[in-house]
């Protein structure tokens, strides 16, 4: 997760910090939206959402529970609404894809992953889609069974 503090340049210009400083927002375990709320010292809060992309979920015991694929933006509130993650796949094949609430994740800093403190069984049973089938993530309907089924 690449993100830029004041002292930072623009992307691209090959002046950018070390990676473990420029990946995480700070060395605690916090809620990911608190993250960007409560930062201290150099960071701006601010990151791409494509460095996302890929990052491994574990749930709150350590153990892998899948990767996010895809982070969706509500273009009205500016902000994420939900990461995609593919879940149950073996060697990236027969997975199946789950949208989650941002506000579910924390961010575990000092491991460089994200966590979702729901078990593998309860992601077992979360509704999900496959790549060919996206839900309208638009729709009242999909929001509301996401966020009840997380608890949101």
């Amino acid at each position: 997760m690449k993100m830029m503090g004041p002292m930072d340049s623009a992307p691209g210009s090959g002046d950018l910090t070390s990676d473990v400083q420029s990946r995480y927002i700070n060395a605690n375990r916090q809620s990911a939206p608190a993250a960007a709320a409560n930062m201290k010292g150099e960071w701006t809060g601010v990151m791409g959402a494509n460095s996302l992309k890929s990052h491994k979920v574990v749930d709150a015991a350590g153990d892998d529970i899948g990767k996010i694929e895809e982070v969706m933006i509500d273009l009205g509130k500016g902000g994420i609404l939900y990461a995609v993650l593919s879940h149950g796949s073996f060697m990236g094949m027969g997975g199946k894809l789950v949208a989650v609430p941002w506000q579910a994740f924390t961010v575990d800093t000092m491991n460089e992953q994200l966590v979702l403190a729901v078990s593998k069984d309860k992601l077992d049973a979360a509704p999900h889609f496959d790549n060919g089938s996206w839900p309208d993530m638009t729709k009242e309907e999909f929001r509301s069974q996401i966020h009840g089924y997380y608890g949101i």
